[in-house]
C-alpha cells in the first residue's frame, strides 16, 4: 500500500515540464494544436534537473517513446516505460499523466495490440515497499489517492484489492480484498473479505471473512479479523491443531499466543487440552543476534490423566530444552544443548518417535578458547545425562587444557630429513567433578562376603531437596595428565615405523579403605570397604612400536569382454607394546588384605573417573591385516574419437571396501595369551546396498564342570588343539544391510538459487541437517530399508539371536499428493514397532498433513494440520514434515 506518496518531486517535475512546454510552444507555428504521440519507439526523451527551491533530491525521469506537453490544459504526458525517480520513491508505468491545474497524477498500463494482456502495469516503490496496480490516481495536494486492482506485500503476506482509497494519513481502504502468503498473481489460497482497512507497517483489519482454498470457498472464517503486518516480527494468536488420541480423547493442541519482544527475541505461550482431563503448558523462546549467535529455550509441563475415571493414573511431568549456537567462531565460542526433565516425560507425552524410543538424554554447555599464536587451548564444559530408569549423572565442571603437538628438534625451516626431527610431543590435562544419584561402584573381592560395604553408597537416590547431602557424598573428582611422545620414519623405503612412549598421571581426592573383620569360626572373615578423603596420585607409563606397509596385486583378465582387471590391496600391520605391573608392591598403588588365610590384592581407586593403575604385566604383540578389492571395467570404444585422442579410461568398481582381521598375543600373561580374533567387512553392493559384517572368534574352549554347568568354564587350551573344535567359537556375529532407493535424489543445484540469499543460509543449513523433517516433492518415491541381525553365544549357553527390519518411505500419488509411512518389525517379539502413516497435500504456498498411528501404545491416534509454508520452502518444493508434537 502507499504509505507516503510524497510528490515534491512530481511538483517540481510538473514545473519543469510546463516550462519546457512553453518554450516548445513559442517555437511552433500552431501552439494550440495537439499532436498525437509519435510512433518511433526507438527515440528516448529524458531530462535531469538539479536541486531547485525546496526540492532536496535530484529528480530524474525518462520515457522510451515520447513526452508531450499541453500548456492549455496544464498537463504533461509520458509514453512508453515512463520512469520517475525522486529519492527513495520511484514510479514506473507505460503511461503517466500529470495535471498541474488539479494537482493530480494518473498512471496506467497499455493493452497489447491484440487487446489482451496489459503491459507496463504501474509499479510504485518507496524504500523496501512495492505496489503493483492497474490504475494509480493521486492528488499530491490532499495526499489522497484511488487505486484499482492493487497487489502489494505486507509483512509475510500479499494483499490483492479491486479498488483502494488512500487517506491522508497513509491508511488504505480496500474493497473486495484477498489476503494471502502465496506470492503468485493468482494465489492458491487466501482470506476473502468484502472490506479491509490497512494500516501500513502495523496491521490489516477486516470485516467478515472466510478461507478460500484452490478457488473453493470454505466455511472456515470469522465475523472480523486482525492480521499483523509489521516489517519486523509481531505478536499474535496461534491457532491450535485438532485431533483425537485413544488414551486422552479429543484435543486442541499447540494453540496459544506469540509475543514478539523485539526484533531479536520471540516467545511462544502454548497449551493443549484433552477431553479426558489431561492438559499441557509450555513456554518456548527463540532468540538471534545477527553474526553472533542464535538459539531457543523452552519449558514444558504436562498433566496426564489416564485409566479408570474412578481411580485414574495421574502423572505430572516437566521438560527443559535449551540450544545456543555461535554463528561465527573466533578465538572463543560458547554453545549449549540441554535436554532434561522428568524421567518419564518423553515416554508419556512425546509424540516424536526419536524422543519416545530414546533410552537416555544428555545435555551439554561448552566454552572453548584458543590462545592465538600458541599451541594451547582451553575448554570448559558442564554436562548432564539421564536415563529412562531415573539415573542422572552430572559433570560440573569438565575442564580440558591442551597443547598441540610440537616438534622440539625441528629448525625454523621445518626440515624433516632426520628421524629425530619428527619427534613430537603434546600435553593434555582434563579435570572433572562428577555427581550422580546412582550407587557408587561396589569394590570386587572375588569370593569374600561384601555385606559390610557401605550401604549408604550402594543404593540409587531419588533426587529431591532432602537428598542433596547424600548426593554430594558421591561426588567423584579427578585430574588427569597425559604426555605422549612419538616419532615416525621409514625403513627399506616401504615400511613405516612409529615408536612412542606415553606417561599419564591421575590425581584423586577420595579412595577406598579396606580392613578385615572377623565374624567368628562359623562365618569367618569379611572385608569392610569405606571411603577416605585426601590427595592421591596414580601414574602409568608404557612404550610401543608399530610397523605397517601397503602391498598391491593386479590380475588382468584376457577373455572377459567387460572386466579388464582386479586389484587387491593389502595393508599388514604389526606392533609391540610393553607396560609393567603396577600392582607390584614397589609401586605402592594397590592394597593387600588378608582374609580367611588368603591374600587379596585390591585396587583402592575402583570406580574413579580415570581408573586406577594398570594391573598385570603386559608385553603384547598386535597384528592385523586389512584388505580391499577393486574391479576395473573395460571402457567402451569411442567410434567418433580422433586418431590422436587418448583412449577412454575404464570404470573402477569397489567389491570389498574393507575386510580386516585383528588380534594380539601377550607374552607376559600366564594364561589366555591370545586375544579373541575380530573380523570386520563392509561393501556396497551395486552401489545401492550397504553391507556391514562383523564377528569375534574366541580361540579357547569351554568345559562343563561343577562351578558352571550352564555355560561351562573357559580354559587355557586352543580349540585347534582339540579334535572337533575347529578354530574356535564365534562369540558374536552381526550383519546389517541397508538401502535407500529413489529415482532422483535431491541435487545440490536445487538449492543454488536460494543460497544466493545470505538471509536464508541458516534455514538451508537446518534443512540439509534435518532431511527427515521434510518431504521432498521433487522425488516421486523413496524407500529406505534397514535389516539388522545379531548373534551372541558364550560357551555351552543357548545362543541369543535378535533381528529386526525397519522400513520408511513415501510415494507421490500425484504432483501434489504424497503418502509417507514408517514402521519396523521385531522378529523376536513378533511385533510391529511404532507404525505411522502420513498424507501430505502440497500446493506451493500451503500444506496439509494427516497423521495416523494405527497400532502400538498410541494406536488409533490421529492429527490434522493445515498451514501456510515459509517462502523458502515454496521455492525449494519442500514441505515441512511436522511431528505429532511439534512445538517448535
Amino acid at each position: 500500500m502507499l504509505r507516503k506518496f510524497d510528490l515534491k518531486g512530481t511538483l517540481f517535475l510538473c514545473t519543469m515540464l510546463l516550462a519546457l512546454g512553453a518554450a516548445a510552444q513559442n517555437n511552433t507555428s500552431s501552439p494550440k494544436t495537439k499532436t498525437a504521440p509519435p510512433t518511433d519507439t526507438t527515440r528516448t526523451d529524458s531530462l535531469k534537473a538539479k536541486q531547485i527551491g525546496d526540492v532536496k533530491t535530484t529528480v530524474t525521469y525518462t520515457a522510451t517513446d515520447s513526452m508531450r506537453f499541453d500548456i492549455d490544459t496544464k498537463k504533461v504526458y509520458l509514453y512508453g516505460q515512463a520512469d520517475i525517480d525522486y529519492g527513495d520513491i520511484s514510479l514506473n508505468a507505460d503511461r503517466v499523466e500529470i495535471n498541474w491545474e488539479n494537482n493530480t497524477l494518473k498512471a496506467t498500463g497499455t493493452p497489447d495490440s491484440a487487446g489482451g494482456k496489459e503491459h507496463g502495469t504501474p509499479v510504485f516503490k518507496q524504500g523496501a515497499d512495492q505496489y503493483v496496480a492497474k490504475v494509480i490516481k493521486y492528488n499530491f495536494k490532499t495526499k489522497q489517492g484511488h487505486i484499482s486492482e492493487i497487489v502489494t506485500q505486507q509483512g509475510e503476506g500479499y494483499l490483492h484489492g479491486e479498488t483502494v482509497k488512500k487517506a491522508a494519513n497513509d491508511e488504505m481502504f480496500v474493497q473486495h480484498a484477498q489476503y494471502t502468503t502465496c506470492n503468485l498473481a493468482h494465489p492458491h489460497f487466501y482470506i476473502n473479505a468484502q472490506k479491509i482497512k490497512m494500516i501500513p507497517k502495523d496491521k490489516l483489519i477486516s470485516g467478515p471473512f472466510n478461507l478460500v482454498l484452490a478457488d473453493v470457498p470454505t466455511p472456515l472464517g470469522f465475523f472480523m479479523g486482525i492480521f499483523p503486518t509489521p516489517e519486523s516480527r509481531s505478536s499474535g494468536i496461534i491457532i491450535p491443531t485438532y485431533g483425537e488420541a485413544t488414551d486422552r480423547g479429543f484435543y486442541l493442541r499447540d494453540g496459544g499466543y506469540y509475543w514478539s519482544v523485539n526484533d531479536n527475541i520471540g516467545i511462544n505461550f502454548l497449551g493443549q487440552i484433552y477431553s479426558k482431563g489431561s492438559y499441557g503448558l509450555s513456554v518456548a523462546s527463540q532468540y538471534k543476534k545477527r553474526y553472533a549467535y542464535d538459539g531457543n529455550f523452552a519449558i514444558r509441563h504436562n498433566y496426564r490423566k489416564t485409566g479408570d475415571e474412578s481411580n485414574p493414573d495421574i502423572f505430572k511431568d516437566y521438560w527443559i530444552e535449551w540450544s545456543h549456537r555461535p554463528v561465527t567462531r573466533k578465538s572463543s565460542s560458547f554453545s549449549a544443548s540441554v535436554n532434561a526433565g522428568s524421567s518419564g516425560y518423553n515416554n508419556r507425552n512425546s509424540f516424536n518417535a526419536n524422543n519416545y524410543l530414546a533410552a537416555s538424554f544428555s545435555s551439554r554447555v561448552s566454552y572453548s578458547k584458543t590462545f592465538t599464536g600458541t599451541p594451547f587451548s582451553l575448554g570448559v564444559n558442564a554436562s548432564q545425562q539421564q536415563s529412562s530408569s531415573g539415573v542422572m549423572n552430572f559433570t560440573l565442571p569438565d575442564v580440558a587444557f591442551n597443547m598441540m603437538s610440537i616438534y622440539p628438534f625441528r629448525g625454523k625451516t621445518g626440515s624433516q630429513n632426520n628421524w629425530y626431527q619428527n619427534i613430537n610431543m603434546s600435553y593434555a590435562m582434563t579435570s572433572q567433578n562428577s555427581i550422580s544419584n546412582n550407587r557408587l561402584i561396589r569394590p570386587t573381592f572375588t569370593d569374600i562376603d561384601e555385606k559390610l560395604y557401605n550401604r549408604d553408597l550402594n543404593t540409587m537416590l531419588v533426587l529431591k531437596e532432602s537428598s542433596t547431602s547424600d548426593v554430594l557424598k558421591r561426588m567423584n573428582t579427578g585430574v588427569s595428565h597425559r604426555i605422549p611422545i612419538s616419532t615416525t620414519f621409514r625403513i627399506l623405503n616401504n615400511i613405516n615405523v612409529s615408536p612412542s612412549v606415553s606417561y599419564s598421571e591421575n590425581w584423586y581426592f577420595r579412595r577406598f579403605k579396606f580392613n578385615t573383620v572377623n565374624y567368628g569360626s562359623v562365618l569367618g572373615d569379611s572385608i569392610n570397604a569405606d571411603t577416605t578423603n585426601g590427595f592421591y596420585r596414580v601414574y602409568n607409563y608404557n612404550t610401543s612400536i608399530s610397523l605397517n606397509t601397503r602391498m598391491y596385486g593386479t590380475f588382468y583378465t584376457r577373455r572377459s569382454k567387460k572386466i579388464e582387471a582386479f586389484r587387491h590391496t593389502i595393508n599388514p600391520n604389526v606392533g609391540f607394546s610393553y607396560q609393567p605391573d603396577f600392582s607390584d608392591t614397589r609401586y605402592g598403588m594397590y592394597k593387600r588384605v588378608t582374609a580367611n588365610n588368603k591374600e587379596y590384592v585390591l585396587d583402592p581407586y575402583q570406580g574413579s573417573l580415570y581408573g586406577g593403575a594398570s594391573r598385570g604385566k603386559s608385553a603384547s604383540m598386535s597384528f592385523g591385516l586389512t584388505n580391499s578389492l577393486e574391479m576395473k571395467l573395460r571402457a567402451k570404444p569411442d567410434t567418433n574419437a580422433k586418431a590422436d585422442a587418448k583412449p577412454p579410461k575404464g570404470k573402477k568398481v569397489s567389491l570389498i571396501d574393507n575386510f580386516s582381521i585383528n588380534s594380539a598375543y601377550n607374552f607376559a600373561a600366564d594364561s589366555f595369551n591370545l586375544s579373541p580374533i575380530s573380523m570386520r567387512a563392509q561393501t556396497n553392493i551395486l552401489g545401492r546396498f550397504a553391507l556391514n559384517v562383523g564377528a569375534t572368534l574366541d580361540p579357547y574352549i569351554y568345559v562343563i564342570d561343577d562351578k558352571n554347568t550352564t555355560t561351562g568354564t573357559r580354559i587355557n587350551k586352543f580349540a585347534w588343539d582339540t579334535k572337533g573344535k575347529g578354530l574356535g567359537q564365534f562369540s558374536n556375529f552381526m550383519a546389517t544391510l541397508s538401502t535407500s532407493l529413489n529415482p532422483a535424489a535431491l541435487k545440490p543445484k536445487t538449492l543454488a538459487k536460494a543460497q544466493n540469499d545470505p538471509n536464508l543460509q541458516s534455514e538451508l543449513d537446518f534443512i540439509n541437517a534435518n532431511r527427515d523433517l521434510y518431504v521432498d516433492f521433487t522425488v516421486p518415491w523413496n524407500l529406505s530399508i534397514n535389516y539388522a541381525f545379531y548373534y551372541s553365544k558364550t560357551g555351552y549357553a543357548a545362543s541369543n539371536i535378535t533381528q529386526s527390519v525397519t522400513v520408511s518411505g513415501d510415494i507421490s500419488i500425484t504432483k501434489n499428493w504424497k503418502i509417507t509411512s514408517n514402521s519396523g518389525y521385531d522378529f523376536k517379539s513378533k511385533q510391529f514397532v511404532y507404525p505411522n502413516i502420513g498424507i501430505f497435500r502440497e500446493m506451493h504456498c500451503w500444506q496439509m498433513r494427516f497423521d495416523w498411528t494405527p497400532t502400538g501404545t498410541r494406536g488409533g491416534s490421529f492429527s490434522i494440520n493445515i498451514s501456510p509454508k515459509a517462502s523458502i520452502l515454496q521455492d525449494l518444493k519442500f514441505t515441512r514434515r511436522r511431528s505429532w508434537y511439534d512445538n517448535y
